[in-house]
């Protein structure tokens, strides 16, 4: 067996703190650091009374953002500024519906890292557009 296939991890059992051996598949130099399937059998460990000597990377969830756009005068060509916006922005996904007398706005998608300020950073660069009137966030869903 190879040293560095085994981790040590502190786990309980009864309440009596123990450390135990856990057979752990070598990371991979590069990629997403997956774990590769061990065989064998193992001792059940609570998660919540597992302690990993190593660090962990989560990769970060991404969020779907939904923004209402406005164009600065019901005369506007939206296909033009939808043109202009997919150019700036890469949306997901642009769609145009009728709001009253003749207005019709385009609803823009887009998935993006959940992180702190994106959301006001790609707002105001869809403000930024020539032709946009007003941009209104009108929802944030969490993608799985």
């Amino acid at each position: 067996m190879n040293a560095r296939q085994v981790q040590h991890m502190r786990g309980r059992n009864n309440g009596q703190e123990e450390l135990c051996e856990i057979l752990v598949p070598q990371l991979r130099e590069r990629g997403n650091y997956s774990l590769q399937f061990v065989q064998g059998s193992f001792k059940q460990v609570r998660v919540q009374d597992l302690f990993v000597h190593r660090s962990l990377v989560v990769e970060m969830a991404q969020v779907l953002v939904t923004f209402k756009v406005f164009p600065t005068e019901v005369s506007i060509n939206l296909d033009n500024l939808e043109k202009l916006i997919k150019k700036e922005v890469s949306p997901d996904r642009v769609e145009k519906e009728p709001v009253a007398f003749g207005l019709v706005v385009l609803k823009v998608s887009k998935i993006i890292p959940d992180k702190g300020g994106l959301i006001d950073s790609l707002e105001n660069q869809i403000r930024s557009i020539k032709g946009v009137g007003e941009v209104e966030v009108i929802e944030v869903t969490r993608t799985i």
